[in-house]
């Protein structure tokens, strides 16, 4: 996947915290269907190509996991839930 393509813009002037940016547009990239269900998100060495140190993609990605959308698969990766719990978030948003 690439991650400059999902089209996250991050703010470094903004007000809001750098990891809440990224876990906010991950988040929306999910919910939109940019990503897919069951899809294999970027590691955090790969969320670095948006300007953001580790820590910062690892809080992001820890946010997305704290929120369900995101579970991890051990020795495979961070991965975006399942079809049915995404749309449950996307009914819970509205």
């Amino acid at each position: 996947m690439d991650v400059n393509k999902l089209g996250i813009e991050l703010r470094p002037t903004s007000a809001t915290p750098m990891w809440e940016q990224l876990a906010s547009g991950l988040a929306e990239a999910i919910l939109s269907g940019r990503i897919e269900p069951d899809t294999k998100l970027p590691s955090e060495r790969e969320l670095t190509t948006l300007g953001v140190g580790t820590s910062t993609a690892s809080r992001a990605i820890g946010t997305l996991r704290e929120s369900g959308l995101a579970v991890e698969s051990p020795g495979r990766g961070i991965f975006t839930a399942r079809a049915d719990v995404i749309a449950k978030a996307k009914r819970a948003k509205k």
